[in-house]
């Protein structure tokens, strides 16, 4: 293992070498944890310095806002950019329901971190609800893309969301349940365009335009309102 400092970060390289790479490959196992693949000929000093311009640029990424879980502090949740008031009830099991323009959550006992999981699942189910119907919908309209495409919701820091196209994985930020479902849609449309196109090349625009023609309209409006939320020391503002 090689340690690496960058700024004011220290990271930690786990380096395998193999006789058939071309070119460098990292996966994040942790926060500041990293596997890298490297080509057998290349010396460490030029793995080194591929890595500290790597890591660089990722220390530059801002840190996503993690989902808003403590809204019993605040009395209401953001659910795709609306507003809804909390109640809180003990029952015979966890549970969460949407009735009459409220949130209400059930739980065991009367404990914060209980219904806030509780209140998690519920997140995680609906935001992958959603957007397996997008995806299903985005197939419809452009039929290149591949069938069975899997959706998982994730807690994420620097990404609104990643995919694994050989494994026909498409993961969004949990986050996301707090932004209006035309962020959902972008990210959703973006991810599955990558199975088509792993890199950010012509062809994966031009499948994107296809998948969601306003496509720069809601890049812009999902950075616009991410700029806002990291900016804003209010945290019951509207995202």
């Amino acid at each position: 293992m090689r340690i690496l400092q960058t700024h004011d970060r220290t990271y930690h390289l786990h380096i395998h070498r193999h006789r058939g790479r071309k070119r460098i490959q990292f996966k994040r196992r942790r926060r500041t944890h990293f596997e890298v693949g490297a080509p057998f000929f290349m010396s460490d000093a030029a793995i080194l310095d591929f890595a500290r311009r790597h890591l660089a640029a990722l220390d530059a990424l801002p840190i996503l806002p993690p989902l808003r879980l403590k809204p019993f502090e605040e009395g209401c949740v953001w659910l795709f950019g609306h507003r809804y008031p909390l109640k809180t009830a003990i029952g015979t099991s966890p549970r969460v329901w949407l009735k009459d323009d409220t949130v209400h959550v059930q739980s065991k006992e009367d404990d914060i971190e209980a219904y806030a999981a509780a209140l998690e699942r519920f997140c995680k189910q609906l935001l992958g609800r959603e957007a397996q119907a997008i995806a299903e919908v985005l197939q419809e309209r452009h039929p290149a893309l591949p069938a069975e495409v899997k959706i998982f919701p994730r807690r994420m820091e620097t990404r609104f969301g990643s995919c694994t196209p050989s494994r026909r994985r498409v993961r969004v930020n949990l986050a996301l349940i707090h932004y209006p479902r035309t962020c959902l849609e972008y990210v959703v449309a973006h991810e599955m365009s990558h199975l088509l196109h792993p890199d950010h090349s012509r062809a994966f625009y031009d499948t994107l335009a296809k998948l969601c023609p306003d496509f720069r309209a809601r890049e812009k409006d999902l950075k616009r309102r991410h700029a806002a939320f990291t900016r804003a020391s209010d945290k019951t503002a509207p995202l």
